[in-house]
């Protein structure tokens, strides 16, 4: 019988149903890239030695359980278990500490994990023990697209970093459930010689992949490269979700008007990219992340709508940041400049 508090007063699970109505916010603390969580680093005006305190306190359904952010968006999940006023998801923009949207769900919700990529949450039914399905939430349009039948009362839940399986902790039986997916339309092996447009769908070029020319991502498809060697430049114009991780980029990388998460290396999630020329980021607005890369020419981030991190990056030409909102930031890893870093990105080298 679990038991936690919450209040000032104790519940007891499963025999009591519990009726905590709150999240709490830390401050002191925030997620990298990767969905990492690291230290936020002194407020300008805070002492150094500061303690994380509740800086927000926000109402959702009835129950709250289990949390997850999904790093590129902010956007936070919250389980709310109680059967009386719950079994649903609370979704709460992170930025204003906003419930944005109610999402029904199976019975007693325990558990939350987010794909770093795609942005599908997946939500542990558990029943209070009896329950056996686990919620698959478009991030997007904050909808269920499908209800996987799994072991007995489902509890935690986690995500492979591109999510290609998801494994759930089945408290009931002494289990784990493996749910493994192909996400790609097309898969891509060996070497393509010349360039290479991807079109609808999600597009895969697999670790040990070479293009010989320029790869163009069209407006609306997705693609995920990973450990491929691109001869050529990569341009993105209005693409849906793009991940390129542990990729080697001869030319230049242009990624414009993206309306999914546009990751470029972030850490465990995402190994770091080289890229043999200029970077520009513009007009995305679904999340972006340029993390631990070595990258030859300069760095252009203009105009997004998102959360932007840059963060970690070798740089060999310069680094300027105009009209981002938000402003950029480096969650705590400063990036080596060699030429100048100017506007937005002044700070983050």
């Amino acid at each position: 019988m679990s038991v936690f508090r919450t209040a000032g007063r104790r519940w007891r699970l499963p025999g009591r149903r519990p009726a905590a109505v709150a999240a709490c916010v830390l401050a002191g603390a925030a997620l990298t890239g990767g969905g990492v969580l690291a230290s936020a680093g002194p407020a300008a005006a805070a002492p150094a030695a500061a303690a994380p305190a509740v800086t927000a306190t926000i109402t959702v359904g009835s129950g709250p359980m289990g949390v997850a952010v999904n790093a590129l968006t902010g956007a936070v999940y919250v389980a709310n278990a109680d059967t009386g006023s719950g079994n649903t998801v609370s979704v709460i923009n992170g930025q204003t500490n906003k419930v944005t949207a109610t999402i029904t769900v199976g019975t007693a919700p325990a558990g939350v994990a987010v794909a770093p990529v795609s942005g599908t949450v997946y939500v542990t039914n558990s029943g209070f023990g009896t329950g056996n399905t686990v919620s698959v939430i478009d991030g997007q349009t904050n909808t269920v697209t499908a209800t996987i039948t799994v072991g007995t009362g489902p509890n935690g839940v986690a995500v492979s970093p591109l999510a290609s399986a998801v494994y759930v902790a089945n408290s009931g039986d002494g289990t784990v459930s493996v749910i493994t997916f192909n996400a790609c339309t097309t898969t891509i092996t060996g070497t393509v010689s010349g360039p290479l447009t991807i079109g609808p769908g999600i597009t895969c070029i697999e670790p040990g992949g070479v293009i010989t020319g320029p790869v163009t991502v069209s407006a609306g498809a997705a693609a995920l490269i990973q450990g491929a060697q691109l001869q050529g430049p990569l341009s993105a114009k209005g693409s849906a979700t793009l991940a390129v991780c542990g990729t080697t980029i001869g030319g230049n990388v242009d990624v414009a008007g993206a309306t999914g998460p546009v990751l470029l290396g972030a850490g465990s999630a995402c190994a770091p990219d080289t890229f043999g020329g200029s970077v520009s980021l513009t007009g995305n607005t679904t999340g972006v992340v340029l993390a631990g890369g070595t990258i030859s020419g300069a760095v252009s981030l203009t105009r997004n709508a998102t959360a932007v991190v840059v963060a970690g990056n070798t740089i060999g030409g310069s680094l300027s940041c105009d009209g981002n909102n938000p402003a950029p930031t480096d969650n705590g890893r400063p990036n080596t400049v060699t030429g100048l870093a100017s506007g937005q990105c002044s700070a983050l080298a």
